[in-house]
């Protein structure tokens, strides 16, 4: 996790107290994000395979990746 800057690391930490999965505007609501850093995070995961993202309604759910997953919920 050490190769994650600050707002990555809050998005992958939300992720795996929600089992791998949550709502982007759930994470954007956390202590020191905001809708933009959210958003820049997020992509920045999704361009180095940690994330993926799907179309939610008027926000996104970003799921960790397989890979990913199997290593920080097991």
């Amino acid at each position: 996790m050490k190769f994650l800057n600050p707002s990555e690391k809050k998005v992958v930490e939300r992720l795996v107290e929600k089992k791998g999965e949550a709502l982007q505007s759930e994470v954007s609501r956390e202590e020191g994000m905001t809708k933009l850093k959210t958003h820049r995070a997020v992509r920045n995961l999704e361009a180095k395979g940690i994330v993926k993202r799907y179309l939610h309604g008027k926000t996104y759910r970003i799921v960790l990746s397989k890979d990913v997953k199997e290593l920080l919920l097991e």
